[in-house]
């Protein structure tokens, strides 16, 4: 056996190898999430470049593009120590004497004029994936050079082109060889997980939730009675949006002077989480989560002593769930922060509604983006259902098993950045008595 050899052997799992092995110029991967297929596809694309062919990758975001980027390189160079690049730049990688890599944010005209193979990662996530096929297609079809065409993805319910490509194995989508991985496959053959980490990166407790089917199981779920659909979570995500570390957060705020900053909280100890949530609104009115802190089980005291912290950073208003327990704790934040940027909302039916509503509001108008890697978040999202009562009272819940707190403490902080004036400083009558819960921070405030 040849050093390569055993470097590949010990190197990549059999369902990565198998993929590796096959000689089809079409490719389709049904994959579980985080199971090294981004990292496979930067090992073929390396030795490709190194026998000569020039490939590009499409991702869904700069930072996905950069990151596969620059393991594609990190594989050149143990392949072959001697390599010298003519270009060697944040989007292309060219060996001296071989091939060229290119990887870029999945769009039809980064795509558009290069030639070599092409990868599309996460495809099911990119919003425009028919009309980059449409773009590429002219390459593909040449009868010189053999082009190959790879499209990997874990599913996004029954929708899309991935869907479609997946589903349909005859007509326009029969050529493609197809490979699916499960976690349960993946884990069978070698890969360092469990089905208990997977569930907990979720926040779910059964194989059975949607969300694990969808993420883990390889599994094409239906919409049913969800209030955020895939479609709409797919659209509003965003790859390159990464949390900033609470070392980091101030300095983060400082820095955008242009920019307001507004947090939503929704605490709990025992049975769920509590969570905060911090979004950055910037001069054109557009919404980003920058911070998000969970919490499982820890005292309230930690918890207010963290809010406070973030909320004396600069927020410009800061919005509590104070129903229940949060009553005692809202008036802790109250009273370390000031009652005009620390509000406290008692959830109501209607109070519940105005805060979800404004939450799609915000993501159908394409206002609010959501970080692509928050599988927690988009869980959630997803698994909040709508019931319109025989009254026509609105309700809102989630399944058996599942948790809600990141969408509260979303919609509290979504709130507040969509509701505040764009002024420095929040009037004291800003909760105008339109609702029926009242308002933290002095009495005749109301929601």
């Amino acid at each position: 056996m040849t050093a390569f050899e055993e470097f590949y052997k010990r190197t990549f799992y059999p369902y990565q190898r198998a993929f590796f092995e096959s000689k089809s110029q079409f490719r389709i991967v049904n994959k579980a999430r985080q199971i090294g297929f981004s990292w496979g596809i930067a090992h073929e694309m390396a030795f490709g470049a190194l026998c000569g062919r020039d490939s590009i990758a499409g991702s869904t975001g700069l930072r996905a593009s950069q990151k596969l980027l620059a393991q594609v390189r990190r594989f050149i160079m143990a392949y072959e120590p001697r390599a010298r690049f003519e270009v060697d730049n944040t989007t292309q990688l060219t060996i001296r004497g071989a091939g060229t890599v290119v990887s870029v944010p999945a769009n039809p005209s980064t795509i558009r004029g290069y030639t070599g193979d092409v990868y599309l990662d996460e495809v099911a996530h990119i919003r425009n994936a028919r009309e980059i096929i449409r773009a590429i297609g002219p390459s593909l079809t040449r009868q010189d050079v053999r082009r190959r065409l790879t499209l990997t993805s874990t599913p996004m319910g029954k929708l899309g082109f991935f869907y479609d490509a997946w589903i349909n194995k005859d007509g326009a989508f029969n050529q493609y060889e197809r490979f699916e991985v499960d976690i349960y496959r993946a884990i069978k053959e070698g890969f360092p997980s469990s089905v208990k980490a997977c569930l907990a990166l979720l926040g779910v407790s059964s194989e059975a939730d949607e969300a694990f089917q969808t993420e883990f199981a390889c599994k094409f779920v239906d919409e049913k009675t969800s209030y955020f659909p895939y479609e709409l979570i797919a659209r509003c995500s965003n790859s390159d949006l990464v949390y900033v570390p609470l070392a980091e957060l101030a300095a983060y705020m400082n820095q955008r002077p242009q920019s307001a900053f507004f947090s939503g909280y929704d605490p709990a100890k025992l049975v769920d989480g509590a969570v905060l949530y911090v979004v950055e609104r910037d001069s054109a009115g557009h919404l980003r989560p920058v911070h998000c802190k969970v919490w499982r089980g820890e005292k309230y005291s930690e918890q207010v002593a963290y809010v406070s912290d973030v909320i004396k950073m600069g927020i410009a208003l800061h919005i509590t769930d104070r129903t229940g327990v949060g009553e005692k704790v809202h008036e802790d934040v109250e009273t370390a922060c000031g009652g005009i940027k620390a509000q406290g909302l008692t959830y109501t039916n209607n109070v519940k509604e105005k805060l979800i509503v404004n939450l799609k509001s915000a993501l159908e108008d394409g206002r609010l983006e959501l970080p692509e890697d928050d599988v927690a978040l988009r869980s959630e999202l997803h698994g909040l259902q709508r019931e319109i009562t025989a009254g026509g009272v609105h309700k809102y819940h989630h399944e058996s098993g599942k948790h809600d707190d990141r969408v509260w403490a979303l919609a509290n902080a979504v709130y507040a950045a969509t509701s505040a004036p764009k002024t420095p400083e929040i009037p004291e009558n800003f909760f105008n008595p339109s609702g029926s819960a009242t308002s933290g921070g002095g009495s005749g405030k109301r929601f």
